[in-house]
């Protein structure tokens, strides 16, 4: 089966499976909030493999470049681009703690009902921040997973 694969269903693949593990390990290390962990964090699992399939161009064609590229450049390129996948992923996170930090302050001053929804929010922001930092990491993820898979694939 894994052999009629692609190489981007392989690297999906292997994405979805690095997801779940880092899911399971997050919900056993949540303890006593495992049932709030688990819900929230449920829809981040469809969502890897869904926005792998949709960033596996990007991936390609960070990849591509760097191959034209030799040496020091090649170096500086895959540093330039985990840079600014680390940059979009924080400034994503910025943005979701502001949204969220409104929404609290609703919370706080009685324009919403009760501080239960505050606290609700406050983990949802967690979660968030957790599945758009992978989310925003995840095209890096690819290109690693690519250059080896490439690398490992017998020449023809």
């Amino acid at each position: 089966m894994l052999k009629n694969l692609t190489i981007s269903g392989k690297v999906n693949l292997i994405t979805e499976i690095i997801a779940i593990i880092t899911w399971a390990i997050l919900l056993i290390a949540a303890k006593d909030d495992w049932q709030f962990f688990a819900v929230f964090s449920v829809p981040l699992l469809i969502l890897i493999p869904i926005c792998g399939w949709f960033l596996m161009p990007v991936s390609k064609k960070i990849s591509e470049k760097g191959k034209t590229k030799n040496g020091l450049w090649k170096a500086a390129w895959y540093a330039g681009m985990f840079i600014v996948n680390l940059l979009a992923a924080f400034m994503l996170i910025i943005l979701l703690c502001a949204g969220v930090g409104a929404l609290i302050e609703k919370a706080a001053s009685g324009s919403l009902i009760d501080v239960g929804p505050a606290l609700v929010l406050g983990f949802m922001l967690w979660m968030a921040a957790f599945g758009v930092f992978f989310l925003a990491m995840l095209p890096q993820i690819q290109v690693i997973l690519l250059k080896i898979l490439e690398r490992r694939q017998p020449e023809d």
